[in-house]
C-alpha cells in the first residue's frame, strides 16, 4: 500500500468473488479479507496494515489453532499482507479490547493515525548499500517547493468507482524495482535525484556512481540530457522505476530507468510530447482506449513485457485516466494498481 497508518473506521463489506465463506472488507484506503459473518457493514474496526510491528501483548491473538502465526519476522511480530482466494488482504484487524485499554477510552477517534498511541511501529527493511548515500536538502534547490510532488499508486479495488466505464485510460505494466524521482528547477538545467523514501522528507541523493539511482540514470541512453534540456524554465519532475534491483530481473544486469510520469510546473506531460529518449524507456503500454473493467484481470496476468521475451510473471498493471486527476479524498493522482496473482510481495522489498 502507498499509505501506512493504523486507523479506526467503519468497515464496508462486499461478497468475495471467489469464495462463498469469505467477504471483502474496506477500511479507509485498505482492503481486508474476513470470514463471512464475522463483521457487518458499519461495524467499527481498527486496522493495522502490512509492515506493522505489533506489541508483544497482542501477538498471540494472531496464532492459529495449530500454533502457526499469521505474523512474520524473527520475533513473529510483523504483519504481512496475503492474498486469499485471489483477493489481497492488506493487514489485520486489532482486538477492540486492546485498543480500548491502550487509549484509555471506548471513544475511538476515526480516520486518524493511532499507531503511536497503540505502540505500533512500521517495519523498514535495511537499505542495501547501493541504494544509500549522502543526502542533500532539495528545498534549498527547488524554487517551487509547494509543487514538489510525491507519487503513490493505490489499489484499484479500493477506488474502483474512481474510473467509470468508457473513460479514456492508459494501462501500463507495473514494474518491480525501486522508484526514482528526478528533479530540475526552473532556474537551472542541473538534475537532482531522489528515492521514494527520501523525497517525502524533501531530501535528495548527492551524485555518485556508487549509488544505484545515479548509476541507472547515466545508464539510460539519452535520458539525462533529455531531462536537462526539455522545456527549459519549467520546474520538472520525472518518476520512473529502477530495474533490476529486486527479485524480478527482466533479463537485465545493469540497472536502468523505465519512466512512467513527467510533470512541468506541476502539470502532467503526455508521453507523446516527451523527447524520444524518454519515450523509448517508458514502462510498457498494454492498452490505451475506453476503460473496460474486464480488461484488468486479463492484463494483470500477463508476463513481463520489458525484455520482449516474457521471462517471468509481471508485478501487475497500473491504470490511469488520460485526463489525470486526484483520487477522492486524497492528494494522490489517479494511478491505480492491480497485482498479478502470481506476484507475492516480500518483506525485504524497497519502495
Amino acid at each position: 500500500m502507498a499509505t501506512w497508518e493504523v486507523i479506526a473506521d467503519d468497515i464496508t463489506l462486499t461478497p468475495h468473488p471467489n469464495a462463498d465463506t469469505l467477504e471483502i472488507g474496506k477500511v479507509g484506503l485498505f482492503q481486508i479479507v474476513t470470514k463471512k459473518g464475522t463483521y457487518s457493514t458499519g461495524d467499527l474496526v481498527v486496522f493495522a496494515p502490512e509492515r506493522s510491528i505489533l506489541p508483544e501483548e497482542i501477538r498471540d491473538h494472531y496464532k492459529s489453532s495449530t500454533g502457526n502465526s499469521y505474523l512474520v519476522g524473527a520475533q513473529h511480530d510483523r504483519v504481512h499482507g496475503v492474498t486469499l482466494r485471489g483477493e489481497p488482504s492488506d493487514g489485520v484487524l486489532l482486538p477492540l479490547d486492546f485498543v480500548y485499554r491502550k487509549l484509555g477510552t471506548t471513544d475511538i477517534p476515526r480516520r486518524e493515525d493511532l499507531s503511536a498511541r497503540l505502540d505500533i511501529t512500521k517495519y523498514e527493511p535495511p537499505i542495501p548499500l547501493g541504494m544509500a548515500g549522502d543526502v542533500e536538502n532539495l528545498q534549498d534547490y527547488w524554487q517551487d517547493a509547494q509543487r514538489l510532488g510525491e507519487h503513490d499508486v493505490e489499489r484499484y479495488q479500493i477506488f474502483a468507482e474512481a474510473i467509470p466505464e468508457g473513460e479514456p485510460v492508459i494501462i501500463t505494466e507495473k514494474l518491480h524495482g525501486s522508484q526514482i524521482a528526478i528533479l530540475r528547477s526552473s532556474r537551472s538545467d542541473e538534475l537532482k535525484v531522489s528515492s521514494k523514501g527520501l523525497l517525502n522528507r524533501r531530501l535528495g541523493l548527492k551524485y555518485t556512481l556508487d549509488n544505484i539511482y545515479w548509476f541507472a540514470l547515466t545508464n539510460t541512453p539519452g535520458a539525462a540530457a533529455a531531462l536537462a534540456e526539455f522545456r527549459p524554465g519549467c520546474s520538472l519532475q520525472a518518476w520512473g522505476e529502477v530495474i533490476p534491483c529486486q527479485h524480478l530481473k527482466y533479463g537485465q544486469v545493469r540497472p536502468s530507468i523505465y519512466f512512467y510520469r513527467v510533470t512541468c510546473d506541476g502539470a502532467d506531460v503526455p508521453r507523446e510530447a516527451l523527447p524520444p529518449a524518454l519515450q523509448d524507456h517508458w514502462v510498457p503500454v498494454l492498452y490505451a482506449g475506453p476503460f473496460k473493467k474486464e480488461l484488468l484481470g486479463e492484463l494483470a496476468k500477463k508476463n513481463e513485457q520489458v525484455s520482449g521475451k516474457e521471462l517471468h510473471h509481471s508485478e501487475g498493471i497500473v491504470v490511469r485516466p488520460v485526463v489525470l486527476r486526484n483520487l477522492p479524498d486524497t492528494r494522490s493522482a489517479a494511478f491505480l494498481k492491480v497485482l498479478n496473482p502470481k506476484y507475492h510481495a516480500r518483506d525485504d522489498e524497497i519502495a
